[in-house]
């Protein structure tokens, strides 16, 4: 049973198509369609040749560079969608987006700075620490080393 729909063509670009039944793969069910204009079958898939939903593998790789290890993203990705996703297929698909991941490149400053005192907060918090009895914990902040802490990041910038 097929129905009118006005999805366009992937090739030509026609509204004249239909829904041609469902493909089922290993975790999720796809729409296919039919080109009445140049006889053609095709699918809305946003990611083709993928076994996994689009949708869980943009969640593996944002947690990733959120820090977390690769076996770590395996394990919330596994309790969130009730999938288990191989290690290595999460590396597959960090090396394969990490040119259009927009955080791929911050991810080592993402960890660094999870690690190191930022000095905007220091300087913010300072006035608190020397009036509370906190004298202990402001010198320790002030000797974690922030030189190769990339401050930048966090500046506002300047209004036009």
């Amino acid at each position: 049973m097929s129905s009118k729909t006005t999805t366009k063509c992937l090739y030509c670009q026609s509204k004249n198509t239909k829904k041609e039944g469902k493909r089922k793969g290993k975790h999720e069910t796809v729409q296919k369609y039919f080109c009445n204009s140049c006889n053609k079958n095709f699918t809305d898939k946003a990611l083709k040749h993928k076994s996994y939903p689009a949708k869980i593998i943009l969640n593996a790789i944002s947690q990733y560079n959120l820090g977390h290890s690769q076996n770590k993203v395996s394990k919330l990705i596994s309790s969130k969608f009730k999938t288990r996703i191989p290690q290595r297929t999460i590396s597959q698909w960090i090396n394969e987006y990490k040119t259009i991941c927009t955080f791929a490149r911050l991810r080592k400053q993402v960890i660094c700075y999870n690690f190191k005192l930022h000095q905007a907060k220091l300087k913010l918090a300072s006035e608190e620490l020397q009036q509370q009895k906190f004298p202990l914990l402001k010198s320790y902040l002030e000797k974690i080393p922030t030189k190769e802490f990339p401050h930048h990041i966090f500046h506002p910038k300047p209004s036009k």
